[in-house]
């Protein structure tokens, strides 16, 4: 466990996906956008203007962009390994997982990168997102066959949760309820 929290501080932590079950390191995130947004609603009105009634906030979606390759260099490998390493250590496993992910609707966890010491850089910040659908991957590979550019299209979900509440009537609300249940004579 030690030696696994040096390693997250020298070389800083990897962007991956998760569903709580598996995670997936996805690579060298070359871009990460989130975009936040929302709707006016407008109605037509008598002189044929429009009104804005109300405002309503869009589920925020996030792009990545990322080059995924086998290793990055001996160093990398060696941390990889030290660490524990990604789940899945093949491309192609990686790119089968989050397939898997996409078309069972996972609700997924994203983490982006912070860079380590060793980078010096300034970390900004990282982002953590939970309860991400998985909406599109897009896969290509230019002639370095080392290197696979992806691009994955996920959408935040809202959570509904829903209550039961059990409430008792009192005797004068049940009287009033059981007169249409007497037998009629015949």
């Amino acid at each position: 466990m030690i030696l696994q929290n040096a390693i997250k501080i020298i070389s800083g932590s990897k962007p991956f996906l998760s569903d709580g079950k598996d995670d997936v390191y996805l690579g060298v995130l070359t871009s990460e956008t989130g975009t936040h947004s929302s709707d006016a609603l407008e109605h037509a009105v008598e002189d044929g203007s429009t009104i804005a009634s109300h405002v309503v906030d869009n589920p925020s979606a996030f792009s990545l962009s990322l080059k995924m390759g086998v290793g990055f260099s001996p160093f990398g490998a060696l941390l990889n390994y030290a660490s524990g390493g990604p789940s899945f250590k093949t491309v192609e496993k990686r790119i089968e997982k989050l397939h898997e992910f996409k078309n069972k609707r996972k609700l997924l966890k994203y983490s982006g990168p912070v860079p380590g010491l060793l980078l010096l850089a300034d970390p900004g910040r990282s982002i953590l997102v939970s309860n991400l659908l998985l909406l599109e991957i897009s896969e290509s590979r230019d002639n370095s066959a080392d290197w696979w550019n992806i691009d994955l299209s996920l959408k935040k979900v809202k959570i509904a949760n829903s209550t039961t509440v059990s409430i008792s009537l009192s005797k004068s609300s049940k009287d009033i309820l059981q007169k249409g249940n007497q037998a009629m004579g015949g």
